[in-house]
């Protein structure tokens, strides 16, 4: 295990092998009945299926425990999971909270779902690609991403030091502003 600055907690420490998409996602988007059950991994320059996850030395074992505590836990209940889809199927018998001009919005609280754990899940994610350059399968990198003046109150938030940042909303992409 290596020694270095872990990006969370911007400490000293040995580095665990953390994953861009936790490893457990893996787990739920492989199709154990097919002959190869990995899944396809898209690529600039190759498609194809591998069993190779995107990971690299970036945080510390406390602040890997704080991502799983925090939001991996909670969200992986509600996903896809090769049988179900617990979200969608609460989706599917939940009153709508407000109507948009294209689009629904529902209450996470009135379908006891724990949207805290969804959004920062979420949040994480897009974070760990903003502050890292993550090696691909097949050899490229990740583009960097870039949070600007938020990655520093994001960084604070996902390390338990500060609130939710006021200036950060967390949307599925397809309902964020077309301007944007």
């Amino acid at each position: 295990m290596p020694r270095g600055i872990c990006k969370l907690c911007l400490l000293a420490k040995d580095l665990q092998d953390s994953h861009l998409i936790p490893a457990a996602m893996y787990k739920y988007i492989r199709s154990p009945s097919k002959r190869n059950p990995n899944p396809v991994v898209v690529g600039r320059k190759v498609t194809a299926t591998t069993s190779k996850q995107v990971t690299d030395y970036l945080l510390c074992a406390e602040c890997e425990d704080l991502f799983n505590k925090n939001g991996e836990n909670g969200t992986l209940k509600w996903v896809w999971n090769g049988k179900r889809f617990p979200l969608g199927d609460r989706l599917a018998v939940a009153h709508q909270h407000y109507t948009f001009s294209n689009f629904l919005a529902f209450s996470g609280s009135a379908m006891g779902v724990n949207t805290d754990e969804l959004g920062y899940f979420a949040l994480s994610v897009i974070w760990r690609a903003t502050v890292h350059q993550w090696d691909t399968s097949f050899g490229g990198k990740t583009r960097l991403l870039s949070l600007g003046a938020v990655e520093g109150p994001v960084r604070q938030y996902l390390h338990g030091d500060a609130a939710f940042p006021v200036d950060v909303v967390v949307l599925p992409a397809r309902l964020q502003p077309e301007n944007t």
